[in-house]
């Protein structure tokens, strides 16, 4: 499917085509379905990313890894590895959330939202896959436990983790921990470091959330800086939020390294979200660092947009945002406000990446002018991609709907030339579960 768009911004993509590559159908043996998470791509152009639903049968909640290989004019589809999932045991995981990360060697990490138990959904788990002549094999590195009474360990990975120089990973989990949590338990959440000890790992946590100012449940992918410094965001915890008074709006944080030699890093909340028309509530995706140390991201909602207003005590959109260093601190600014309608879209959960004349590129889950369901006579619309201004101002590139592309677009990737590649967790064209596309100039 082919479908051209304008782009308005001076200086960007002036005309843009969308094409679906692939459609993820559910109920197919081990094909893979609902796709999640941001894609990524090796030297070669092969993409890879997972699939929350698929495996190893036919209706199993494992979810797969999977590669798109560029062939001819399209791309060939193949499913690199199955989780076991629903067929207990499943001590490889089940339902890869987050997408992966590729080190130089091409060995692919990742991480499952459930699994690793030999009963039960178990606490998640961090894999590897390692490529050989023929196939693809997975080794399970952590299994986490923190979902039982008395674990201090981590639980529920939503994201996939990042890889250092030295080859050691480093991610978040949303609950684990234990301590004291003032949002609920077991634990609020943590940052953790798979610690690349000659062949193995050796799991180490480096921060315990406690569920109060300094934030809770962190859902997104850390990043880093030169310095080695982690920053990340946290759903819930912070003070001060009209919209969840409870919970908490969210933070931004920064996790600072200890001496050489030391094993302990300092947490740092570089900003509290305040919720309400003037600020976002709920950041869900990564923070994109620029080169003057600037950081860009999204709040799932909050803002002066109303969306939905006769379901929710308070209505809002979402927002996009930008933290910059002001003395010792930082200060926030809200470059966009989501209205939801026709303009721009509603829900803005994954992460902003840098394209094509240095504007910010991202999704959002719901909204656009296409209509995929309709509650209480609202129309929550399909899911948009958008083109940013660093100083504002939004540009759809293309609204999902049924027939052109499904709905609820995940995070994007863009290549060096350009093109811009991503999933949707549904496709109608085909009754399907997800479709990956290609937005080129």
């Amino acid at each position: 499917m082919l479908t051209a768009a304008i782009f308005p911004f001076a200086g960007a993509l002036a005309i843009v085509t969308f094409r679906l590559l692939h459609t993820f159908v559910y109920g197919l043996p081990s094909t893979g379905s609902l796709p999640a998470g941001p894609l990524i791509t090796d030297s070669r152009g092969v993409i890879y990313g997972t699939t929350q639903g698929g495996g190893v049968s036919e209706f199993s909640y494992g979810g797969t890894v999977f590669s798109l290989t560029p062939k001819g004019n399209g791309y060939a589809y193949r499913v690199l590895h199955y989780f076991t999932g629903d067929d207990h045991p499943s001590l490889d995981g089940a339902q890869p959330a987050s997408g992966v990360t590729l080190d130089p060697a091409g060995n692919l990490f990742g991480t499952t939202l459930y699994g690793g138990a030999a009963a039960g959904a178990g606490g998640g788990t961090v894999f590897e896959l390692q490529p050989t002549l023929t196939r693809y094999e997975e080794r399970v590195l952590h299994r986490f436990t923190g979902g039982n009474a008395g674990s201090t360990d981590g639980s529920n990975p939503n994201a996939a983790p990042i890889v250092d120089l030295a080859g050691s990973l480093y991610g978040t989990t949303a609950s684990g921990g234990a301590g004291a949590c003032t949002i609920a338990g077991p634990g609020c959440g943590t940052v953790y470091e798979m610690e690349h000890v000659g062949a193995n790992y050796r799991e180490r946590i480096l921060y315990r959330f406690k569920g109060g100012a300094d934030g809770a449940t962190p859902q997104a992918a850390l990043i880093a800086d030169s310095a080695g410094h982690l920053f990340g965001t946290t759903q819930f915890g912070g003070t001060g939020c009209p919209n969840s008074p409870t919970l908490g709006c969210g933070t931004i944080f920064e996790l600072t390294p200890g001496p050489a030699g030391s094993n302990a890093y300092h947490e740092t909340v570089l900003y509290r979200f305040q919720g309400g028309a003037t600020d976002g509530v709920g950041p869900l995706a990564a923070l994109y660092l620029d080169p003057a140390g600037t950081l860009y991201g999204t709040t799932d909602l909050g803002g002066a947009g109303i969306c939905a207003p006769a379901l929710f005590t308070y209505p809002s959109c979402g927002t996009a945002f930008m933290l910059q260093r002001s003395g010792p601190g930082y200060v926030e600014t809200v470059l966009h406000n989501f209205i939801g309608g026709a303009g721009d879209g509603y829900r803005p959960e994954s992460a902003l990446v840098p394209g094509p004349g240095g504007f910010l590129y991202g999704t959002t889950a719901l909204g656009g002018p296409n209509t995929c369901f309709v509650y209480a006579g609202y129309n929550f619309g399909c899911g948009t991609v958008f083109a940013m201004s660093t100083i504002g101002g939004v540009s759809l590139l293309h609204s999902f709907g049924p027939g052109i592309g499904g709905y609820s677009p995940n995070g994007l990737l863009i290549d060096a030339g350009g093109n811009i590649f991503g999933t949707t967790a549904q496709d109608w064209t085909a009754k399907g579960e997800g479709a990956a596309f290609e937005i080129a100039p």
